[in-house]
């Protein structure tokens, strides 16, 4: 997936915009290329994640925060399931996909 950030300032705003997934933790950073910073990554926990983006500020500008986007992530993990019936352990690994 490929997140944009498009930052606007006084006159031309550079550096550095960070990603963040949940706002605690770091997806990655990308420089701004004209007003816009782009970052392709993949989250690979499968849900619901809101993406921030954060302007570290340069010279002219101060540092800035997105508001959340949200994103739905599907994809598939394996959980271990265990059940157990009298004396008997019944254990199955199962996948569970998320949508």
């Amino acid at each position: 997936m490929t997140f944009v950030a498009t930052v606007t300032g006084s006159g031309k705003p550079n550096g550095t915009v960070n990603f963040y997934e949940d706002g605690l933790f770091f997806i990655g950073g990308a420089n701004l290329t004209g007003n816009t910073a782009s970052l392709t990554t993949s989250i690979d926990i499968p849900g619901i994640c809101t993406v921030t983006a954060q302007y570290l500020a340069d010279a002219s500008n101060n540092p800035s925060t997105s508001a959340g986007l949200n994103q739905i992530v599907t994809g598939s993990t394996l959980m271990y399931v265990q059940g157990q019936t009298n004396t008997l352990t019944h254990v199955a690994n199962v996948t569970v996909t998320i949508q």
